[in-house]
């Protein structure tokens, strides 16, 4: 700085002898210090991803904050499975030269994507639906940080797999420096020199590799990770969410546990005999004690307090409602601590700060809804606010490509017929193949606290120029109720209404 300081003066101007500098220019560069040492050390962090997803495991394994939060995140978001509503572009479908009656064709799609994701046939192992695949999906994704979805066809059928992340590994021996044509392996991802993902390595139990290439010949995306969360852009892979709290819910836990069991070990010893500097040292409990020794018979002398402490593991005895004339300088205390009595405070608001860091609301987390009409409407309007995001998030990693596979599989193989479909293929028409495939997926919605008030707060909205206006549809209104399927529910009202009438023409 001083080198800095004598170079300033030599290109400044000249000026009279009696001028003085008094604010003189100092040039240095910020880190986000402003106070030397007050921050610390600048960290870089470098994720491990296997550690962390075992550390992550552990934590839901043994934590019931773990267990809580994410359970009820997974519910909220996934539950049941995500639902399909197609949403084809018909602007750019005419514009090909092509027309479709939209009504008919998302009725077409929905009805038999539905039969797909509620079968076990979509499940590789046979095991579960794709919706319940999709929870367990999500959840993994969330505690591990990734898992990775492989699309199969054997030619007949097509199938979802999902892989723990765990298995998506590095070959052993892979030495960079020896990368062929541009390829680089990053934490079991092989890349291309674009940073585009062009295969998948997976430990086997035997100890080989497979190599799972990304897409397949026809550039169609047939394996992916669904990410729970990215630390940085240029990551392979995902870091699970519940990371950066893994320190605070194992402290929270310890503490829970000494709480608990302090209060429990207080509970067995009912009070103490406390002494100043007048008492005898006479315990008033001489009489109970050689009567317990002495198998009830009371007449039986103890020589001193210190000749039953070498049996007290031995002893049992009660007070049963005994009133003692305690000795000079003796008192009787029950023995209490105040740790119990901010237990609450301390823990509820560790747990707020864990719900925070996942993105879900506390009174959500613990189905808890104590607080006023504002608060609480507030909590399930941000609440909202997540789920409609964290669900269009995870649409578009895992629902997306799934529908995007069974589509070109079911067009090809002749089960769905959309006009100028197959020529898109062959041509890499994506811009029309984009338009047919325009969907979103939707899940269970939250719950109005005050529907009428809901209503009447749309209506003041519109004002007076149309109160008769519907604000919802029959099948909006279905859903938001049970989440129940609109088609088969209108199907049945009809069949009923059917059944009626033709019982009315028989009475008559």
């Amino acid at each position: 700085m001083s080198w800095f300081w004598e170079k300033e003066k030599e290109q400044a101007p000249q000026v009279e002898a009696n001028y003085v500098v008094s604010n003189p220019i100092v040039v240095q560069s910020f880190d986000g210090e402003k106070n030397p040492g007050e921050i610390g050390l600048a960290k870089n962090y470098k994720s491990d991803f296997k550690v962390l997803s075992v550390r992550s495991w552990q934590s839901y394994f043994e934590s019931e904050v773990t267990q809580t939060i994410i359970n009820k995140y997974s519910l909220w978001m996934v539950g049941s499975g995500l639902k399909l509503q197609s949403l084809p572009i018909t602007n750019v479908i005419e514009a090909n030269g092509f027309s479709i009656d939209k009504n008919s064709y998302t009725k077409n799609i929905e009805t038999f994507f539905k039969l797909f994701v509620d079968s076990e046939r979509s499940d590789y192992s046979g095991k579960q639906s794709l919706n319940k695949r999709a929870e367990t999906v999500f959840k993994n994704s969330r505690i591990s940080g990734d898992v990775l979805v492989i699309l199969r066809f054997d030619g007949k059928q097509m199938t979802v797999q999902m892989i723990d992340s765990s298995h998506v590994r590095t070959p052993f021996g892979y030495d960079r420096k020896s990368e062929l044509k541009g390829k680089n392996i990053v934490d079991g991802v092989e890349l291309n020199l674009k940073g585009g993902v062009e295969a998948y390595h997976l430990l086997k139990k035997d100890g080989t590799f497979d190599r799972i290439e990304s897409k397949d010949s026809k550039g169609r995306k047939v394996a992916f990770l669904v990410f729970g969360k990215q630390y940085r852009e240029n990551d392979t892979r995902g870091m699970s969410d519940i990371s950066v709290m893994l320190e605070t819910i194992a402290k929270l836990d310890r503490y829970k546990e000494a709480t608990v069991a302090g209060a429990e070990e207080r509970q067995k010893v009912a009070y103490t005999i406390e002494h100043d500097s007048t008492s005898t040292g006479e315990n008033p409990m001489t009489r109970q004690i050689s009567s317990s020794i002495n198998g009830g018979n009371s007449s039986c002398e103890v020589d001193s307090f210190d000749s039953c402490e070498t049996l007290k593991q031995d002893i049992a005895f009660t007070s049963e409602k005994d009133v003692y004339n305690m000795p000079v300088g003796a008192k009787m205390k029950s023995l209490e601590s105040k740790s119990e009595l901010y237990f609450k405070d301390f823990y509820d608001t560790n747990f707020q700060h864990a719900c925070a860091a996942i993105g879900i609301p506390p009174d959500v987390a613990m189905s808890l809804y104590n607080s006023s009409y504002s608060a609480s409407r507030a909590a399930i309007k941000d609440w909202e606010h997540i789920l409609k995001v964290g669900r269009k998030e995870f649409a578009d990693q895992f629902y997306k490509p799934v529908f995007s596979y069974w589509l070109d599989v079911m067009v090809l193989s002749g089960k769905i017929k959309i006009p100028g479909y197959l020529e898109a293929l062959e041509n890499d028409n994506f811009d029309l193949l984009d338009s047919y495939k325009h969907a979103r997926f939707i899940g269970a919605n939250v719950p109005h606290i005050d529907p009428l008030k809901e209503v009447k707060a749309e209506r003041a909205k519109l004002g007076n120029l149309s109160p008769n206006v519907p604000l919802t549809t029959v099948e909006a209104a279905i859903e938001r109720l049970d989440g129940g399927d609109f088609e088969n529910i209108s199907e049945q009202f009809q069949d009923e209404i059917k059944g009626y009438e033709e019982e009315e023409e028989i009475t008559e």
